[in-house]
């Protein structure tokens, strides 16, 4: 057969097309098995709307719990009384807190954002920035007291300031923490002039008891000398005029001692004319002539209850003080106002026009005060007199003495224009009815005694 010598090529020509289809088969197996494996792997339309939802609650869960932390963050940093803020590397607030805005009278919106001239008044602005950037220059956590003068007198503040820096080393900006120590440094100053009250206190105790002392032998001499001198009229009035003012003297250094040791002194009836009168017979004595001395008496009733070497020493250091402030002379005026009648140039505290009280002016026409001297004249220690010209303890006795008999000191002035002081004191008897009210005492009225006033008596 022609073909008998080809069979064994035939054979296995088929044997090779069966084992190629065989591989084919076994391709396209693994290919539909790995359609239907990625076809399962696969999520269907429901499947892929489930799963972004659940990434969804995701996402939300997380922002949420981050503006909750936000939120306590702000808090904190509000429940904070110190002021904080934390400033950019370009030196604009980016976080402030409560305190913050209230001392910067702005809200956020107006702050962050924007520099601190923009923020703040100048005299505060100023002193922020030099502080931030000596923060920064410094490398390290900074503390230091600042001291801002503003219109209403200096504010103090004590401040920490830390520049914050990546891990590379550039600023990232300054956090700040300001407290302000003004009324501290303020009670401070009080306690330490309170212990130098104290020391001034016992060293005004012995030199009072000397001076008592030195008061004794001066009477003594005084005395004998004024017998010996009866012959001789000036003489004699000379030595009378001695012993007075030894007398007034040692009634000053009792009431030194009383002044220190907060004893009150015992209260008597007085009439504030006859103590006016003596004053200034002692006064155009002993001061320049070139100072007039005008007395002025209208208030109808001027019987009080005190201590009337108190209220002549209250009076006596008031002329002093106007003697100095009119060096080159002018007029010193004592004056009495019923208290039923507004005063004019008068306070206005309302006790002045009740007809149970009586009001004493004195007046003088010197330089006068400002009104930073005028807030500070009654505190202990503090006078506007150059060194060595006055303790800064007469009108702060003046006012505890007055205050002492029920009353108040006040006054007014303006600079150049002269001082008046008012001396507003309760009557031991009421000018209305025919005893004595409100002194706890059984007396006439005023004009059964005879204190009807009359007027510029000398």
């Amino acid at each position: 057969m022609p073909f008998e010598g080809a069979a064994p090529y035939v054979s296995g020509w088929w044997a090779a097309a069966a084992f190629t289809e065989f591989l084919l088969i076994l391709v396209l197996a693994g290919a539909l098995a790995a359609l239907r494996r990625t076809a399962a792997r696969a999520p269907s339309g429901a499947d892929l709307e489930q799963s972004v939802h659940e990434r969804t609650l995701e996402l939300f869960d997380a922002t949420s719990s981050l503006e909750a932390q936000r939120r306590r963050l702000s808090a904190l940093i509000d429940a904070i009384p110190d002021l904080v803020y934390f400033k950019d590397p370009q030196g604009r607030f980016q976080v402030v807190n409560e305190a913050f805005r209230r001392f910067a009278g702005k809200a956020d919106q107006e702050i962050i954002g924007k520099a601190a001239d923009a923020v703040l008044s100048p005299e505060f602005s100023g002193p922020c920035v030099a502080g931030d950037e000596a923060a920064v220059a410094a490398g390290r956590p900074l503390k230091v007291e600042e001291e801002v003068l503003t219109a209403v007198g200096p504010r103090f503040f004590t401040s920490t300031r830390i520049a914050l820096r990546d891990p590379a080393g550039a600023s990232q900006g300054v956090l700040a923490i300001c407290r302000e120590v003004t009324e501290e440094k303020a009670l401070a100053a009080h306690l330490s002039h309170s212990e130098k009250l104290g020391v001034v206190g016992r060293l005004t105790s012995g030199i009072a008891h000397d001076f008592n002392n030195m008061l004794g032998v001066v009477r003594v001499t005084a005395e004998m000398l004024q017998d010996e001198a009866a012959s001789h009229p000036k003489w004699a009035q000379g030595m009378g005029r001695i012993l007075q003012a030894s007398e007034r003297a040692t009634h000053l250094a009792g009431e030194l001692l009383e002044f220190v040791r907060s004893k009150p002194s015992s209260p008597e009836p007085f009439d504030l004319h006859a103590s006016v009168v003596s004053v200034t017979g002692l006064l155009r004595e002993t001061l320049p002539k070139s100072i007039e001395i005008r007395t002025a008496f209208s208030a109808p009733c001027t019987r009080v209850r005190g201590a009337r070497s108190e209220f002549e020493s209250v009076l006596l250091n008031l002329a002093l003080n106007a003697r100095d402030a009119m060096p080159d002379g002018g007029k010193l005026a004592f004056e009495t106002v019923d208290g039923s009648k507004d005063p004019p140039g008068s306070p206005a505290d309302g006790a002045a026009q009740h007809p149970d009280w009586v009001e004493v002016r004195v007046r003088d026409t010197g330089m006068g005060m400002d009104e930073s001297e005028l807030a500070r004249i009654f505190e202990p220690f503090y006078t506007s007199k150059p060194a060595g010209k006055g303790t800064g303890l007469g009108l702060s006795m003046a006012r505890r003495f007055i205050e002492g008999m029920g009353g108040k000191i006040s006054a007014t002035s303006q600079a150049g224009g002269g001082a008046v002081f008012f001396i507003t004191l309760p009557l031991a008897c009421n000018p209305l009815a025919g005893g004595g009210a409100g002194c706890g005492m059984e007396q006439p009225s005023c004009e059964a005694q005879g204190w009807r006033a009359s007027r510029n008596p000398g």
